[in-house]
């Protein structure tokens, strides 16, 4: 990548080569760093703090760096994602 994270080269690059619009894309991040690079480059983004690193400042700096939502469990994970389904295609003109 020409500019690693918190550029988003690599989250664009990987829409281009899955042949989708990066608003098409839903992106799971643990770092601020991740979530900041995802962000920018349009994509939707969910905040995981599972593995023992959750802290309220931690939750607060996800969301600050533009995580839609924050999560701990990834039994979680299928629902986040039909629900941001959903919410993609009522969007959808």
């Amino acid at each position: 990548m020409p500019n690693p994270k918190p550029a988003p080269d690599v989250y664009l690059a990987v829409s281009k080569g899955l042949g989708l619009a990066p608003s098409a894309c839903l992106v799971v991040e643990d770092s601020v760093t991740g979530v900041t690079a995802a962000t920018a480059a349009g994509m939707t983004v969910l905040g995981f703090i599972g593995g023992g690193h959750a802290s309220a400042a931690q939750i607060d700096k996800l969301h600050a760096a533009g995580a839609r939502h924050v999560f701990d469990d990834m039994q979680q994970l299928p629902e986040l994602v039909a629900q941001w389904t959903l919410s993609a295609t009522v969007a959808a003109p």
